[in-house]
């Protein structure tokens, strides 16, 4: 009885949630990807064409579909490279890197 009371519970999980479990097309925030998408497609993809990846356009709040997201006349890609550069994230080698934090440390090396 309890083996059939599993089963009924396991199947009714299914049937609601069978989208779950399909390949179809997905959108987030307007950007559409395929669900056979390789992850190298996910990671160096850029929407709007700025010279920022969509991943990374995220962290810093601006929208990936578009390439100047505050209207300023400056793109988001120029804007992202002065703050880096502003920050030292530049990856300058004989910056001294004795003081910074394990996730500094792993920040810079990310975005550089």
């Amino acid at each position: 009885m309890i083996a059939f009371a599993i089963a009924f519970v396991v199947v009714l999980f299914f049937l609601n949630n069978r989208d779950l479990f399909e390949r179809k097309i997905k959108t987030d925030n307007g950007l559409t990807y395929q669900g056979n998408d390789i992850l190298a497609d996910l990671v160096g993809r850029d929407t709007d064409g700025d010279g920022i990846s969509d991943w990374e356009e995220s962290l810093w709040g601006t929208d990936p579909t578009k390439k100047d997201t505050d209207l300023n006349g400056v793109s988001d890609g120029d804007e992202i490279a002065e703050l880096k550069r502003q920050a030292g994230m530049t990856g300058g080698e004989n910056e001294s890197q004795s003081d910074l934090s394990q996730t500094d440390k792993f920040s810079r090396e990310l975005f550089a």
